[in-house]
């Protein structure tokens, strides 16, 4: 999971519950800034918004490492502070790298006809001899 960690709602808990029930391990990346800033939202223009509450008053939030924190750990996952898009790659490279896991594999073998080459070098030989 990727984000600023600001948890508005609810539901944490209940969802961090049913999580672990399904021993399902979250990894959260954490980005954003320490002050409130206004969520952005595209618009169906195309261009940037800002999210709004009921009343029309942008939404603001901030960056708080202790409920991303607080999930991984409660779901046996790791959790990551990215401030840069490359501390964000090295940790997604990270992630997929501990989650991959060899659920199988299928051994083919490979066959390749020689006799014609093997043929080949006979009659090679055999026409060498009769011509010396």
């Amino acid at each position: 999971m990727i984000s600023d960690g600001d948890d508005q709602g609810e539901e944490l808990q209940a969802q961090l519950q049913a999580l672990r029930g399904e021993g399902t391990r979250v990894h959260c990346i954490g980005i954003g800034s320490a002050r409130q800033v206004p969520i952005p939202e595209p618009t169906e223009s195309g261009a940037r918004g800002l999210l709004q509450d009921e009343q029309g008053a942008p939404l603001l939030t901030r960056f708080d490492e202790g409920t991303l924190r607080n999930i991984a750990a409660s779901t046996g996952g790791r959790y990551f502070r990215s401030q840069r898009g490359d501390e964000l790659l090295s940790a997604m490279r990270e992630i997929a790298g501990q989650e991959r896991r060899l659920v199988g594999y299928k051994a083919a073998p490979e066959y390749r006809d020689v006799h014609r080459w093997a043929l080949l070098f006979a009659a090679a030989a055999t026409f060498g001899v009769l011509l010396l």
